[in-house]
């Protein structure tokens, strides 16, 4: 068995995508592209087994900056 699942989300504001609280900066709301990967495999066959999984996830610009470039102390995860 193999399967995949990839998500796009694009100006996502929150920090968790669609969950969490969301980024504001001292202009608006801080957008980014947020894609994510998963793959999973499970493999059976006369008394052998073997499973696994990869996750991968990343944001374009993960940290919520204001308009002088300093942080704001919220970033994607």
């Amino acid at each position: 068995m193999l399967a995949a699942t990839y998500n796009l989300n694009l100006n996502a504001v929150k920090t968790r995508g669609s969950q969490g609280t969301y980024m504001e900066t001292d202009y608006g709301f801080h957008k980014t592209d947020i894609n994510t990967l998963f793959i999973d495999a499970a493999f059976k066959y006369n008394g052998f087994s073997f499973m696994g999984e990869y996750a991968h996830r990343d944001a374009q610009d993960p940290f919520a900056r204001n308009i002088d470039g300093s942080l704001t102390g919220r970033w994607f995860r």
